[in-house]
């Protein structure tokens, strides 16, 4: 189902949250060859976000799969989130200080990540609209970030896919994570241009992507 070569004896990493991508990824490298451990993070955001945590953890715990989770809260004072930080300035520090912790203590070969097309589409868009100055557009299915190889192994299904997905292999997801996602992490160019794309609209924008390069 996934198109990446598995080596049965390394060991990968997996960024989970409870919300429906990860969740869809989870299950499905469950079946694929190798060891994969999932890293979780609990930014204590909402007040369902520790319950998320737990579930998820209880999830992996189910189905043998190994759980190494952070808590935000027994961070140094210095690390924490403050009041006017932005806050996915400090997500983003926190997620991959915890990643590159964790990927050299478990000899980790991949970190994969569960962006999927819908990603894939609002970063173009944003690249588009911003016309700075970089290398390619969207995002790369394998790439190297912070001396970690990243596999971005879903770019080809649409948040809808996975949903479906999910629905079909009784994969248990948080419809709050979703709400997280979309509220402090995506931005509003998901919800008022993406969501409202038909199927004509997203290859046009697909043939884009491949076939434009930055000027």
């Amino acid at each position: 189902m996934l198109d990446y070569k598995f080596d049965p004896k390394a060991t990968y990493l997996v960024a989970g949250t409870y919300g429906p991508d990860s969740m869809a990824l989870i299950d499905m490298l469950r079946h694929e060859k190798g060891k994969f451990v999932v890293c979780s993070i609990n930014y204590h955001k909402f007040a369902e976000s520790g319950e998320d945590f737990k579930s998820l953890k209880e999830y992996c715990e189910s189905v043998g799969l190994e759980f190494v989770g952070l808590d935000t809260d027994v961070l140094p004072e210095d690390g924490k989130y403050k009041e006017g930080d932005d806050f996915k300035e400090w997500a983003r520090k926190v997620r991959y200080d915890f990643f590159k912790k964790t990927y050299a203590e478990k000899k980790a070969s991949a970190l994969f990540l569960a962006h999927q097309q819908d990603d894939l589409i609002e970063t173009y868009l944003l690249q588009k609209q911003r016309k700075g100055q970089i290398a390619h557009y969207g995002l790369s299915p394998v790439s190297t970030v912070e001396d970690m190889l990243v596999v971005r192994p879903l770019l080809n299904y649409s948040r809808q896919d996975l949903l479906e997905y999910n629905a079909e292999n009784r994969v248990p997801y948080s419809k709050q994570d979703s709400s997280f996602q979309d509220n402090y992490i995506r931005n509003p160019i998901r919800r008022d241009v993406i969501s409202k794309m038909n199927e004509v609209d997203r290859e046009n924008v697909l043939d884009c992507l491949l076939y434009t390069s930055p000027s």
